[in-house]
């Protein structure tokens, strides 16, 4: 039998010992559902509690990351070379998604103060609250935000037909596909988008 260790919060010194056999690694390894189970009932406390740590107790944060990390634990699986390394590789994981996180969030904020500077309406001025205005400002900074964080191929796609003007038959003759193939995936690239909005608005207020 193999063995490896499940910490009971983030410090790597507080350690259970449970076992895992031959057979059981090689099914984790085939994403076996059941001990795919049974090793998220065992770390999900854990990870979450290391990904509170870390995130100075947002505990919206941590289950988001907690999520991503078992997420990326499935569809890892099959490259685990050893089952000793169970703990460190899905502690490993949950910092890779943090830092990920963490990194969106100090470019999305310092975006976003950088177009409410560029957008704000002068607080001094003696004229009424312009609140058509105010309403078009805030699709702007979430539109500007949620097009920093679709995929290269949808912002793309989202700037040439709706910044540039572009029709879909120019897309698809430059990039050779046919216009129906650019369709879908401006309808993709628009869900993203909305998606993106609807998230950053929550988050930031906006």
């Amino acid at each position: 039998a193999m063995a490896f260790f499940r910490a009971s919060g983030y410090d790597a010194r507080m350690l259970i010992l449970i076992i895992i056999t031959e057979d059981e690694f090689d099914r984790l390894k085939n994403r076996d559902p059941e001990v795919l189970d049974r090793l998220y009932r065992e770390f999900k406390k854990p990870i979450f509690n290391f990904c509170i740590i870390k995130s100075r107790g947002r505990h919206d944060i941590a289950e988001e990351i907690a999520s991503e990390t078992f997420c990326a634990m499935i569809a890892s699986a099959p490259t685990l070379k050893n089952c000793r390394n169970i703990q460190n590789w899905l502690l490993q994981i949950a910092s890779r998604k943090l830092a990920d996180f963490f990194r969106k969030e100090f470019r999305e904020r310092r975006k976003l103060q950088s177009l409410r500077h560029d957008y704000q309406v002068d607080a001094h001025s003696a004229a009424p609250p312009d609140v058509e205005g105010a309403m078009e400002t805030r699709k702007i900074l979430l539109l500007n935000l949620a097009l920093e964080n679709v995929r290269e191929k949808y912002r793309r796609l989202l700037r040439l037909k709706y910044l540039e003007g572009t029709s879909l038959d120019e897309i698809a003759r430059m990039d050779g596909v046919p216009a129906t193939t650019v369709n879908g995936l401006l309808v993709r690239a628009r869900r993203e988008l909305k998606r993106e909005a609807l998230r950053i608005a929550k988050r930031w207020d906006i």
